[in-house]
């Protein structure tokens, strides 16, 4: 009978899961085909990409209100001033880290063929004023889905290995394109190793939020890769080698490769940071 009773929760685990992805799907789908931006409409692609963001945040609160049943601090939102505000700095500071390593050793070893600034107050206002509201939207509403509300659900049933990793793995899936290659998704999936680290560590999102928001924010709106994913806006913007196996494809502002290392390095420092704090399996509010 318990058993039974298990499968059964275990089974509408997932049915939520499915349900809160495929909603996602449906809000993507739909906004893009009522905006219908072209690649040349940058503009319209963020106003679009915003209110997914926007969109994802209600759903992933209705789901837990309303379906789940459980208050909104289940998703690690609840605000506490002081350590909140400290938590999303020490994420920032923490990428503001990594990508000053990476960007001394990518001059060094000359994998930037040239680069410019593109600098005037319109690109002070969009590219590091609205758009930075469009990206930490962006980090506020990936981490609510997959930190926050799926890795929160798949843990009331898995062990932390399993729940970080099944949940890293859909973060991959949801950000999988034509353009990208294994070294792209390898990336991806184990920075959503480390948010999710970061959530169980801090037991709060505000620490992955930073890492999130300062990581797009910073390749996403201050350095870009020329006539690549065009952002008129970028404050720098360079060349770079298009070699796959360094840089992974030829979409990305960063050396892949770079950051595949120092991601490595981090979760060795997570792990042996829980090691030495002896930090247990945390269990959702």
């Amino acid at each position: 009978m318990k058993t039974h009773e298990n499968r059964t929760l275990n089974d509408m685990m997932w049915l939520k899961i499915i349900l809160i992805l495929a909603a996602f799907f449906i809000q993507f789908v739909t906004i893009a085909i009522i905006f219908n931006p072209s690649s040349d409409e940058y503009i319209k692609m963020r106003i679009a990409n915003f209110l997914i963001k926007i969109i994802i945040i209600i759903t992933t609160c209705v789901f837990t209100k309303y379906i789940d049943k459980r208050n909104l601090s289940f998703l690690g939102i609840k605000f506490e001033k002081n350590r909140s505000i400290k938590l999303f700095g020490i994420g920032c500071i923490i990428v503001l880290c990594q990508l000053t390593i990476i960007d001394t050793i990518t001059y060094f070893l000359k994998f930037v063929e040239k680069g410019y600034f593109n600098f005037s107050f319109k690109i002070l206002f969009m590219g590091i004023g609205i758009f930075a509201i469009h990206t930490i939207f962006t980090g506020i509403s990936e981490e609510m889905l997959f930190r926050g509300y799926i890795l929160g659900n798949l843990l009331t049933r898995y062990s932390e290995f399993k729940g970080v990793i099944i949940s890293s793995i859909l973060f991959t899936v949801i950000h999988v394109s034509s353009q990208q290659t294994i070294i792209d998704y390898l990336d991806i999936f184990l920075m959503g190793i480390i948010l999710a680290e970061l959530f169980l560590i801090s037991g709060s999102l505000y620490l992955p939020i930073g890492v999130h928001f300062i990581s797009d924010f910073i390749q996403e709106e201050i350095f870009r890769v020329i006539a690549v994913n065009e952002n008129p806006y970028a404050v720098i913007k360079f060349n770079i080698t298009n070699d796959v196996l360094i840089n992974g494809s030829t979409i990305g502002s960063k050396i892949e490769i770079l950051f595949v290392i120092s991601e490595i390095i981090i979760l060795m420092f997570i792990y042996n940071y829980n090691k030495k704090f002896n930090i247990a399996n945390m269990s959702k509010p």
